[in-house]
């Protein structure tokens, strides 16, 4: 089973993002006013990750690990922003050099494991008393239950049969494996009081909730406060 990374994940949907129709992987206008809600003025704000929605700003950072998404996104914002390209772990940023933090979906893409080291990094370079709002897209804990009942049910199959039979999300520690075509890819779906509680963790204070709440899907826009 060829493991798939983020990185090139993103490479390959930066060949098709252009023609994709809006959809929860967009933000809206509004979605995106709340997203630079908290952002100050008075000093640059970091994106994790290339949406070229939040990056129409000369005081905007963009950082991605994917050379193909952050030609995309130069493409369509040309000098207005600084794009780096990193992971998010050890980003090539001075200490306290951004007011505010945006993710837009992007820790979806990544292990659930990896957010304690991504949130402290933030912590680095967030400046005091700064704030990092993030939307992501959240399942309840009566649905990952679920999940995890299907996976004890598929547990004697394959993963190529997985795949073909089913292609279907299983559940490991609030991060899923999807596999597909032979390759596997992660995507992580905390539920909103296990992000509350590990931003709580890391240095963070819970200061609003925005967005859609359906009954088994939130698409949520979180923003916190660095203590």
């Amino acid at each position: 089973m060829q493991l798939k990374t983020t990185e090139a994940y993103w490479d390959e949907r930066a060949k098709t993002w252009g023609s994709l129709p809006e959809s929860c992987l967009k933000p809206t206008t509004q979605e995106v006013d709340h997203l630079l809600e908290y952002w100050w003025g008075d000093k640059r704000y970091l994106v994790l990750g290339a949406t070229t929605e939040l990056l129409h700003h000369d005081q905007a950072i963009g950082v991605d690990q994917s050379i193909d998404m952050l030609d995309y996104a130069y493409a369509n914002v040309k000098e207005s922003a600084i794009l780096v390209p990193s992971s998010w772990h050890n980003m090539p940023l001075e200490d306290r050099c951004v007011s505010h933090i945006a993710a837009c979906g992007s820790l979806n893409v990544v292990n659930y494991l990896e957010y304690p080291s991504i949130f402290n990094e933030c912590h680095r370079v967030l400046d005091d008393k700064g704030s990092m709002s993030i939307r992501f897209y959240s399942r309840s804990a009566v649905y990952i239950n679920k999940l995890r009942k299907f996976e004890r049910m598929i547990e004697g199959l394959d993963p190529v049969t997985r795949s073909f039979e089913v292609s279907k999300l299983y559940e490991q520690d609030n991060s899923f494996v999807e596999y597909k075509n032979g390759q596997s890819v992660f995507y992580s779906f905390p539920t909103l009081d296990d992000l509350i509680l590990l931003a709580h963790d890391h240095g963070f204070s819970h200061a609003t909730t925005k967005g859609t709440h359906l009954p088994r899907v939130n698409f949520p826009i979180l923003t916190f406060i660095k203590r």
